[in-house]
């Protein structure tokens, strides 16, 4: 019966009423109560032993002899070696560095594989063999292959004549290759039903007939974006060194209740009832929903645990597996607790366990409460899966959890790790159509029907409009939409999403970008980048002292931290004080700890290897690289907010260094290009090998990469700082890129080779330098049309459109990003998993269109946006087609019947400035208006105010923005900013004193100001306190500047609200007056507000009366329904509780497809699903 059969010729019913023992190896009499029926058998009095390989001094297992390397055999005591193994190891304890952290073998090895039995092991690069005497019969022997503390490849076990091959006794966490592990494993082999007739068990360990050699795959590698398809070989599994034998339990054969067949699962030991007879049919029939009720329904705890184990481990069931295989550990572990020697439970156990686990290693990813990585945890679950044998009823499901592991570690799909996981989806044909995931992994192709991805075609369901329009649209929702998902599905209540806080950081700020360009538009993403901002900064990783990551490593890593991360938080709780200071701690520490300020007073960065307190500890790392800019990223835009210069002279000091850098010549490299690195003890050009261009990983000089990769940091900040002071010397850099790329154009633009050929330095730069967002920036910004020719030729998307503005060409270039984050939603979503790896390129070209500049070069350094937009619906289209610092020209597309007020808040436009703002229809895009329906003055006091303005539905519609006054004065733009925010407001109920923190976050002194506070949230009518600040110093010292105030108060009630209120009275000239006021909750916890999150609508296709069930999170009772931003009318809403509610489709809700969204009491909105009415 499918391998295993049922006991041969009666030797087994010989075994289990054996009552003479001699050797006295065996252990244990049965426990609890009698049993009667077919599982009599196993609970008769039966010889059980266990052995524990391991050094003379290691600790042995309970319940198990131990076995030294020297135990040799013999007959008087039964066991031993008849051919020694050469060495032992003991794993307790051991730990292994990588990657600049500690791993400890207790949280790398599966606790299911993770004993005292399994710890320690003999090893030996030669056959060894292990003998044991039993009584005659047929036993079921387990092994357990592997050394814990070094991977261990290629092993053959014979076991009384039965071969076994394990090829890996490691745990791989590495994201594309599988020949580079260092740590160890555990793994079992089963062998059931071995033939022990001669009366005893002998076991021996080798290397496979091909172990002296790796294992190798040849194969096409088609999907590198960066090259034509080309074959290549790569090493799926490393030569045999040694072997590694933990332990060996041997108990009498028992057969499982149901087994696996040819035509899917029979009958084992279990009895045959009508009810087991129909679930197994069902089963077979390939109804595995049906069968699973009927398995569950059954009496007999052995076969319903076993058919539910079937059930959970078949392709057809792809959620909620944990669910069903806890039910079977739970029947399981109870026949185990009540017969330790029911070797039908035991054995199904040991399996049921392995699969749990293998689930939840996947679940676990890379979460701070995780305790390792993503990459790591996958490594896991698939070492317990890929011995999964034909006996195990998870195998198939193991195969299909190892592929989605390993296409996991590699999204990018361009190694090894993708490839294989391909071909083994491929490899189960079988199962197309009945596992979504199989088919996803074999053919790239999906269904989206909510089984389990869906996703919502905005284009096509926005109904008629220009094509321009849709794409700009289309392309942003899919975008909000996918960091949506994540929010929703992966973010924990600590604020991370899963891939590790600092592999996280590379996707959040996007969550911010969106959230911020629309602002409104998605609570959702607002709130889950609040979250991983203020979980990031308090979960350890950043050292929030000094504003920068605690764990000394290469500036790639250790910047991302705040780089990728503080600028971003600050403009979307734009003016909070919190947000400010940590910035101002992080210039602090890049001024006072990674400058190396030279006699002139400018200063490179000492090197690049750096943590909060140290930086260069390695003497070979005191190089300046570009890459360095990462953590400056916050510096640019404090000191677009506040004028700071603390924070400005020395960020323009560095850049101003490396102008100087690029305005050299020498070692080859062509004048006015930045070059790859600076040797800062000498201010060198170039390190190895004397190169101005050379880099590579590994480099021993911290240069990781050669040029031109992350010369944007340079040229981003060169930009700003020629924006804000005019200095040619700063443009220098930007004309010879065009000068050079123009060049290497007109020589016929051939693909430069890896190294710059003698004599062409400046032709081969010219060719890897991309013309990128700086020049549309700089452009945008200046009004030069000196960099026409080189941006309309290889300039990125936004940058050609400003070229004519009326094209709608480059914007159609969008479409092609867009269908292909559709096609690869399944990977985005529920098969991400390296969250660094989860974004395409290209992905924020959208949002350069409705934000005025070029989204990336202004977040990573050159902070020179225009417009974002307030009370715009996801299905508005917006392209700013001129801007300035004085002028905003913008065309807009509502796809909405009827019309909508928006506000478009102005960042870029200079402040204290009257502005006509004129806005009406427009023929096409980039066009004026034809007429007018708002012509007005509007007064700019503050960035990020602006006009409110009413367009159409279903119209072009021209917003044109223009400086009233071009004589008058510009505004000074070095003020005070007082703030005060929720979380500098606490009360003192012992002493009766209310408390508050009042900052000055602006680069002047404040002057005079009143502090009042008022009982309730609005700061209405007489105040309860009342004081007067006469000035808080400026921190020009990168100190944060605060002053602390006592009122002593008696509230109404406790808890309750208080309301501040920061009053200048027009006497103090304010960046923003946003932050001058704040409510707090004291006496209690304030209340957390996330937004509701809608994870799931099914059915999302009703008929009229039908009702749809709805998943998700942070639902209030009083949650209201919408249908855009309106109450449903179409819909009615049950709510359950905090996760559930259904929706149901009223008797006049016509045949459409609806948009609908929850909004709490507070006004939180949640993700838009789209539900469709036949």
């Amino acid at each position: 019966m499918s391998g295993l059969g049922r006991c041969r010729g009666g030797r087994l019913e010989a075994v289990l009423l054996s009552v003479a023992v001699s050797t006295g190896l065996f252990l244990g009499s049965p426990v609890g109560a009698q049993v009667v029926g077919p599982y009599q058998q196993y609970y008769l009095p039966v010889p059980v032993v266990k052995f524990d390989f391991q050094p003379r001094t290691a600790t042995l297992a309970a319940g198990y002899r131990k076995v030294g390397p020297n135990r040799a055999y013999t007959a008087q005591n039964g066991y031993g070696f008849t051919v020694l193994p050469t060495g032992s190891t003991d794993g307790t304890g051991h730990t292994w560095e990588f990657q600049n952290q500690t791993y400890h073998v207790d949280e790398i090895l599966p606790p299911s594989v993770n004993d005292a039995a399994t710890i320690d092991c003999v090893t030996s690069d030669q056959p060894f063999t292990f003998r044991v005497d039993v009584p005659a019969g047929d036993y079921n022997v387990r092994l357990w292959l592997g050394d814990v503390t070094t991977p261990r490849h290629q092993v053959h076990a014979t076991i009384n004549g039965i071969d076994r091959e394990v090829e890996r006794m490691d745990i791989n966490n590495r994201r594309g290759s599988f020949d580079q592990t260092i740590f160890g494993n555990a793994v079992p082999v089963t062998v059931y039903d071995v033939d022990a007739s001669q009366g005893y068990i002998e076991v021996t360990i080798e290397k496979t007939a091909t172990g002296d050699q790796p294992i190798t795959w040849t194969y096409w590698q088609d999907e590198d974006p960066t090259q034509p398809p080309y074959q290549t070989t790569a090493t799926l599994v490393p030569a045999f060194s040694q072997a590694g034998l933990q332990a060996i339990e041997v108990h009498p054969a028992a057969e499982p209740p149901l087994v696996g067949s040819a035509f899917g699962i029979i009958e084992g030991s279990a009895a045959s009832t009508p009810q087991l007879t129909n679930a197994i049919t069902l089963f077979n029939n390939g109804d595995i929903l049906g069968a699973l009720d009927a398995f569950n329904a059954l009496s007999d705890p052995y076969a319903r645990a076993s058919g539910q184990f079937w059930c959970a481990g078949h392709p057809a069931i792809y959620e909620d597996e944990r669910v069903i295989l806890a039910d079977v550990i739970s029947t399981l572990e109870g026949l185990v607790a009540s017969n330790p020697q029911d070797w039908v439970a035991s054995d199904l156990l040991h399996q049921a366990r392995l699969a749990e686990e293998a689930e939840y290693l996947r679940s676990l990813f890379g979460y701070e409460a995780a305790g390792l990585d993503a990459a790591t945890h996958l490594g896991r679950s698939c070492s317990l899966v890929e011995n999964f044998d034909s006996f195990h009823p998870y195998m198939t499901k193991g195969e299909i959890l190892w592929f989605r592991n390993r296409g996991g570690l590699d999204p990018r799909r361009v190694t090894v790790s993708w490839e294989i996981a391909q071909f083994e989806a491929q490899r189960l044909d079988i199962w197309w159509g009945v596992s979504p995931f199989v088919t996803l992994y074999s053919t790239d192709q999906w269904v989206n029907d909510g089984s389990p991805w869906a996703l919502t075609d905005w284009g096509a369901l926005a109904g008629p409009g220009p094509n321009w329009a849709r794409d700009l649209m289309s392309a942003l929702n899919n975008w909000i939409d996918l960091l949506e998902w994540w929010a929703i599905h992966r973010q924990s209540p600590d604020g991370d999403i899963g891939g590790g806080w600092t592999d996280d950081v590379e996707i959040v700020p996007a969550f911010g970008i969106m959230a911020y360009v629309l602002n409104g538009a998605s609570n959702v993403l607002e709130y889950g980048m609040g979250a991983f901002t203020d979980g990031i900064w308090n979960s350890g990783v950043i050292d929030t002292a000094k504003g920068y990551q605690q764990a000394y490593a290469d500036v790639e890593h250790s910047a991302e931290p705040t780089g990728n991360l503080l600028h971003l938080d600050m403009m979307i709780r734009y003016g909070n004080p919190e947000g400010i200071e940590r910035i101002l701690k992080s210039a602090k520490t890049f001024r006072d700890l990674f400058q190396e300020t030279s006699g002139s007073g400018a200063a490179h960065f000492k090197g690049n290897h750096m943590s909060s307190t140290q930086i260069a500890t390695n003497p070979n790392h005191r190089v300046d690289i570009p890459l360095c800019g990462r953590a400056t990223n916050p510096f640019p835009w404090l000191v677009w907010y506040s004028e700071n210069p603390g924070v400005e002279v020395p960020l323009e000091n560095w850049i101003t260094e490396w102008v100087a850098d690029a305005l050299r010549a020498e070692n080859d490299k062509p004048y006015g290009i930045f070059p790859n690195s600076v040797w800062v003890p000498t201010d060198g050009i170039g390190t190895t090998g004397n190169s101005w261009w050379n880099g590579q990983p590994g480099d021993p000089y911290g240069v990781f990469t050669p040029f031109p990769q992350y010369q944007s940091y340079l040229l981003n900040l060169a930009g700003y700082f020629y924006l804000r002071n005019g200095d040619p010397n700063f443009l220098v850099p930007f004309e010879k890129l065009r000068d050079y790329k123009m060049a290497w154009h007109n020589a016929g633009a051939i693909t430069p080779p890896a190294a710059p050929p003698a004599g062409m330095h400046d032709l081969w730069a010219g060719a890897k330098l991309p013309a990128a967002g700086y020049l549309t920036n700089l452009v945008l910004k200046t009004g030069s049309t000196a960099f026409d020719t080189v941006i309309g030729l290889y300039g990125d998307t936004y940058g050609r459109f400003l070229l004519n503005p009326t094209d709608p060409t480059p914007i159609a270039d969008l479409a092609p990003n867009s269908a292909e984050l559709v096609a690869k939603w399944p990977y985005k979503t529920t098969e991400g998993v390296m969250t660094d790896r989860i974004l395409l390129p290209g992905w924020a070209d959208v949002v350069s269109y409705y934000f005025g500049a070029e989204v990336f070069s202004a977040f990573f350094g050159m902070p020179v946006h225009h417009v974002t937009w307030e009370n715009a619906s996801r299905f508005f289209a917006a392209a700013v087609t001129d801007a300035g610092d004085r002028k905003l020209s913008v065309s807009t597309y509502l796809f909405e019947d009827n019309p909508r007020t928006i506000i478009a808040k102005l960042w870029g436009l200079e402040t204290g400035r009257d502005y006509r703002v004129q806005a009406g229809p427009a023929n096409d895009l980039g066009l004026d208006p034809t007429s007018l329906d708002h012509d007005f003055v509007y007064h700019l006091d503050e960035r990020g105010q602006g006009p409110s303005i009413t367009i159409p539905g279903r119209a072009v519609y021209a917003i044109r923005i223009t400086d009233e006054n071009p004589s008058a004065p510009s505004d000074p733009q070095a003020w005070a900013d007082l703030a005060v925010a929720p979380e500098d407001i606490s009360y003192d109920d012992l002493s009766q004193m209310l408390h508050v923190r009042v900052h000055n976050i602006g680069s002047q002194a404040s002057g005079t100001c009143r502090v009042a506070f008022f009982e309730g949230s609005t700061p209405t009518g007489t105040p309860n306190g009342l004081t007067l600040i006469s000035s808080i110093a400026a921190p020009i010292d990168l100190d944060a500047k605060f002053v602390d105030l006592s009122f002593p108060y008696i509230p109404t009630t406790l808890p309750g609200q208080v309301a501040v209120w920061v009053d200048t009275n027009g006497a103090v000239a304010e960046i923003t007056e946003m932050n001058n006021q704040a409510v707090a909750t004291i006496g209690g916890t304030a209340a957390s507000f996330p937004p509701p999150m809608i994870a799931e609508l099914v059915p999302n296709t009703l008929s009229a009366g039908g009702t749809a069930a709805v998943e998700g999170k942070n639902f209030d009772p009083a949650v209201l329904l919408l249908e855009g931003d309106v109450p449903s009318t179409h819909f009615t809403l049950t709510w359950i509780d905090g996760s559930h509610l259904t929706v149901t489709a009223n008797g006049g809700a016509v045949a459409a497809t609806y948009f609908l969204s929850l909004r709490n009491p507070d006004g939180k909105e949640s993700n838009v699903v789209s539900v469709t009415v036949q």
